[in-house]
């Protein structure tokens, strides 16, 4: 199961561990985000610092891990298609 959410020109989306195990989000078109990061590096999205587990410059996107904690005490694993996040 995909959820894409779209803030402004960026889109995300949410994996739901279905293909695997863990849960993982995507952050694509965040050109400015990508300036300085790396591999490990913390990312703020709606408030929660979240670890980049995953880095592509050429198509300026994101991915990082979404931990059991993250999911209960957020609410990043409700995003639904639409919603708005701040990045």
């Amino acid at each position: 199961m995909r959820k894409d959410v779209h803030r402004n020109s960026r889109r995300m989306t949410l994996w739901d561990g279905s293909k695997g195990s863990g849960t993982e989000l995507t952050v694509e078109d965040c050109p400015t985000m990508m300036e300085g990061a790396y591999l490990g590096c913390s990312i703020c999205v709606s408030g929660v610092c979240l670890t980049a587990t995953e880095l592509d410059t050429e198509q300026k996107r994101f991915k990082v891990g979404l931990a059991p904690e993250t999911l209960r005490k957020t609410y990043l694993g409700e995003l639904k298609e639409g919603d708005k996040v701040n990045l």
